[in-house]
């Protein structure tokens, strides 16, 4: 492996982390709930008025103790939860983002994806998922288009909405 290679792989290296660290650092210094649930989806079939009845918020925050980034998707007028520790983040290419058909498309494009080790507080039950988050602008204001897929359930979830 020669010099000039290997140092183009840790520069890549370090770019990349310094793209995930900006948006880790975006999203921690969000408080709780900084992602409003507009529509939700299970298994590709829209919900109506399913996310504004229950208010389903979604966050991502940091553990100091543990040095992990959590994830939570919190249903606020039934109290209950999935959260916890993910891993394995990634930056997706935002061409994925055009699978979405989302509308005025800009360059303000982020996307990622990363492992979820969730805990449900309403069953206890607890599992893995693969989360694709998206985040992209319309006329100045934040949205974000998120898909959750459980494997082991056969169950892919879809929430989109805006940033608080």
């Amino acid at each position: 492996m020669n010099l000039n290679y290997l140092g183009r792989k840790v520069l890549f290296l370090v770019g990349l982390m310094f793209v995930f660290l900006s948006f880790a650092y975006s999203v921690q210094a969000q408080s709780r709930g900084a992602f409003i649930v507009e529509n939700y989806y299970e298994n590709d079939v829209l919900k109506k008025d399913f996310a504004e009845y229950n208010g389903i918020e979604l966050s991502i925050t940091s553990s100091l103790q543990d040095d992990f980034y959590y994830f939570t998707n919190e249903w606020v007028v039934v109290t209950s939860y999935s959260t916890g520790p993910t891993w394995d983040w990634e930056e997706v290419d935002k061409d994925v983002a055009l699978d979405f058909d989302l509308d005025n498309l800009d360059e303000n494009v982020k996307a990622y994806r990363f492992k979820w080790k969730y805990s449900n507080s309403y069953d206890r039950d607890k599992g893995e998922a693969t989360v694709l988050f998206i985040e992209h602008m319309i006329e100045c204001e934040v949205h974000f288009i998120c898909v959750v897929t459980i494997k082991s359930k056969d169950l892919v979830l879809r929430y989109d909405g805006y940033r608080e």
